[in-house]
């Protein structure tokens, strides 16, 4: 399954910058939804990636703690609104943290 931006183009990676206590500008992207499967993120104890569906005017939900169930939109394609929040940082840092759908979050 792969994660799309909204014009079709696979998204593999997703450069941002922010600051400590910042968090980054919204990024959209398109998941291939499937009843079972989860929309998630790695844990990382210096950054928080936080999901919504776009449109949805929802809250952010940090999707290392929630993943979202992807169950109710299965056979879709959804757009979400995904942005990133910076905790803690004594140095710059350069991290990755993957946003993936998988069967066990």
């Amino acid at each position: 399954m792969e994660i799309t931006d909204t014009n079709g183009a696979v998204v593999s990676n997703v450069p941002i910058e922010i600051a400590e206590g910042e968090e980054s500008q919204i990024v959209v992207a398109r998941i291939p939804c499937v009843a079972g499967y989860y929309l998630a993120a790695e844990e990382n104890a210096t950054v928080t990636v936080l999901a919504r569906v776009t449109g949805s005017g929802a809250s952010f939900a940090d999707i290392a703690d929630e993943p979202v169930d992807l169950s109710p939109y299965a056979d879709g394609l959804v757009s979400f609104d995904f942005k990133v929040s910076a905790g803690l940082v004594t140095e710059m840092q350069l991290l990755s943290v993957a946003v993936r759908v998988t069967r066990n979050p």
